[in-house]
């Protein structure tokens, strides 16, 4: 996957777009020596042009006072109940929750279901983790802006996913691509199974 990575960058734009933080995919990127690829972080929070130093940021979300006061008693809320059993990812601007032991998911879950009235926040249940973010951003904004700063046709953008925050980065995407059975009424250029069909798909497709 990293070789293949390298051979689009030499004809393509491209972007990593994830839930983890901005320095977790900053140094992702120059660990595999793709400095120039385009970093959505958090969801879309935070939008780098490449993974150079030092860099500039392009975009960065700002929580309004009331959103900014909600995540703080969520995340006071979780610590007095769980203390010690739980581990919060280094954002900037979302909350990011994990189980030191993964058993306890279910319960993180449960917990976080009872914030669901809130329409100042979306939350993104995952299989290790549970992921509160302003409502006003995801993947897919982010890509629209990029799209639109690079002059790129949406015919020519693909979109590569997993997971249920990929959703509006598909609804962005001229070419969506899923990965591992992600479920979604969106129509799908192609189903893949797993990361070494992705890959397999890429050298078809890009003729690398």
């Amino acid at each position: 996957m990293k070789t293949a990575l390298k051979k689009i960058m030499k004809n393509y734009r491209l972007s990593f777009a994830s839930g983890k933080s901005a320095e977790y995919i900053t140094g992702f990127c120059r660990a595999l020596k793709l400095q120039d690829a385009v970093i959505i972080a958090e969801n879309g929070a935070i939008i780098r042009l490449n993974a150079h130093f030092p860099f500039r940021e392009y975009y960065k979300y700002t929580k309004s006072k009331k959103q900014q006061n909600l995540f703080l008693r969520i995340k006071e809320d979780f610590i007095a109940e769980y203390k010690n059993k739980i581990k919060f990812q280094r954002n900037h601007i979302n909350l990011t929750i994990f189980p030191h032991n993964l058993k306890n998911i279910s319960a993180l879950h449960k917990k976080a279901k009872t914030y669901i009235r809130h329409k100042e926040i979306k939350i993104y249940f995952h299989f290790d983790c549970v992921e509160f973010i302003p409502a006003q951003i995801n993947k897919g904004k982010s890509l629209e802006k990029i799209i639109k700063l690079f002059s790129i046709k949406k015919e020519n953008v693909y979109a590569f996913g997993n997971g249920e925050n990929d959703i509006p980065l598909f609804e962005k995407a001229g070419n969506r691509i899923s990965v591992g059975g992600l479920k979604t009424d969106l129509k799908i250029k192609k189903k893949l199974a797993s990361i070494e069909e992705l890959e397999e798909y890429l050298e078809i497709i890009l003729d690398l």
